[in-house]
């Protein structure tokens, strides 16, 4: 996935920015299915932060339609958790 550099002084910008790079490849990855079990989710967990992070990009721009839509499907995500106590 192509990431641009930020402009100067978006230093939130470039502190996220390892973590969006990250987040992407992570969900492509076949092999993150390997990591699943009922104790911890991985793949359920990172399409959350995922879906979390691709509701941000559009909140900043005020298309707060597009957000909800993601941070929507983040809470159904996490509703679909196995429930355990405690919690991640």
């Amino acid at each position: 996935m192509f990431h641009p550099s930020e402009p100067e002084g978006f230093i939130f910008s470039k502190g996220i920015r390892p973590y969006a790079r990250g987040v992407d490849p992570l969900l492509a990855n076949p092999a993150m299915a390997n990591l699943d079990t009922f104790a911890f989710p991985a793949t359920i967990l990172l399409k959350i932060a995922g879906n979390l992070l691709r509701g941000e990009i559009p909140l900043v721009q005020k298309n707060y339609g597009a957000a909800l839509t993601h941070y929507e499907i983040s809470v159904a995500l996490q509703d679909s958790l196995p429930y355990t106590e405690p919690p991640y």
